[in-house]
């Protein structure tokens, strides 16, 4: 358990690696597996392990541009 914000946590880690994609979740883009357009213009992002993790639609454009798609 970490006793820190995910805002504080973000700073520290590289943000060519790691993306905030909503209030709850921190993902390392080395584990995305799949990504799909979801509701309302968000995205709903497949991890390796099979989790899943949508981003909500501000995160959503950022993650489009850093991905390219």
């Amino acid at each position: 358990m970490i006793l820190r914000s995910l805002k504080n946590l973000e700073k520290k880690l590289d943000n060519r690696k790691f993306f905030c994609a909503n209030r709850k979740y921190l993902i390392n883009l080395d584990w995305v597996d799949e990504i799909e357009n979801w509701f309302n213009g968000g995205l709903l992002v497949k991890l390796k392990n099979g989790k899943q993790v949508e981003i909500s639609r501000r995160q959503s454009s950022k993650l489009k541009e850093m991905m390219s798609l």
